[in-house]
């Protein structure tokens, strides 16, 4: 089996797809290519992915991963909505695996039970 990682994505709680990164890829390189993985019979993959559309730059040029939830505040203070509202929603995984030369769509969804802040 192979992750095939240029064609897997996240999808925020609006349902707005971005393409993943993976851990071990510079920021600075966000949108290039990347190899998929290949997973041996038997054997399990760990890896940390973070949507690149949640990447942002600072005014000194350097590049940070900023919150996946940057529109919600912790409280009803400001004209942002209070992360209370994520209550509900759901992000997703996308992923397109390659297996025996087929391609095939996994869907990990996580719904947002609670807020704790």
């Amino acid at each position: 089996m192979e992750v095939l990682w240029d064609q897997s994505s996240y999808v925020d709680e609006g349902g707005n797809a971005s393409r993943l990164i993976r851990s071990n890829v510079r920021l600075s390189e966000k949108d290039r290519p990347q190899p998929g993985t290949v997973i041996p019979p038997g054997t399990m993959l760990q890896e940390t992915v973070f949507p690149v559309d949640r990447i942002r730059q600072k005014s000194d040029g350097s590049l940070y991963q900023d919150a996946l939830f940057p529109e919600a505040v912790q409280n009803g203070s400001s004209n942002k909505p209070p992360l209370d509202l994520l209550v509900g929603k759901e992000v997703k995984l996308f992923l397109r695996l390659l297996v025996d030369d087929q391609k095939q769509n996994v869907t990990i969804t996580f719904k947002i039970v609670e807020v704790d802040f």
